[in-house]
């Protein structure tokens, strides 16, 4: 089986975090919506250089482009969902300790924070994790997936536990070149 390339993987993390941006962007309610608007203008200005013009698909470009405010309630939830795919795959990569879960839903924004590709908002260090970037033993990757599919295959339909394992299955099943995006 032929694994996709890490670099191709950790730019996916890096659109799945720039929607997760977008998302707090979009539901912060301190800053006013003019200037939220503004930073979301300037990290859709910087796709390019950051290099993942490519790896951004057209829906989430869509979500990207969309002003402040003109969000609906489930494209907020749609990316709320694509940040497991986002933990599933930093654990592929080696950047959070654990395999996502239930729990850890609670601190999934926290630990994108701090240990996604975006890091502090740099493009260089951003391009450069994406550049160093390594895939876990294909052996562990394995057998994640099959721990995922056992599990939604045994939860409770529509519960946490169930939503993660699904989204996981869908992300680490994208590691294998031919399937489509998470």
């Amino acid at each position: 089986m032929s694994r996709r390339a890490p670099s191709e993987v950790a730019k996916r993390c890096l659109c799945i975090e720039l929607l997760l941006q977008r998302l707090g962007l979009e539901i912060d309610e301190d800053d006013p919506v003019a200037e939220r608007d503004a930073v979301r203008r300037a990290w859709l200005s910087r796709l390019g250089q950051l290099g993942i013009e490519e790896s951004l698909r057209a829906d989430e470009r869509a979500l990207l482009e969309r002003s402040i405010g003109e969000l609906t309630e489930a494209e907020c939830d749609d990316i709320e969902k694509r940040v497991i795919a986002g933990l599933a795959l930093l654990w592929a990569l080696g950047r959070i300790p654990s395999a996502p879960d239930a729990p850890m839903l609670g601190d999934a924004t926290m630990l994108i924070a701090e240990h996604g590709v975006l890091g502090d908002g740099s493009i260089s260090g951003a391009k450069a994790t994406v550049d160093a970037a390594k895939l876990r033993p294909d052996a562990e990757l394995d057998a994640a997936l099959a721990a995922y599919a056992k599990t939604k295959d045994e939860s409770f339909l529509g519960g946490p536990e169930h939503m993660v394992a699904s989204v996981a299955v869908q992300a680490l099943s994208w590691l294998e070149a031919e399937a489509p995006s998470p």
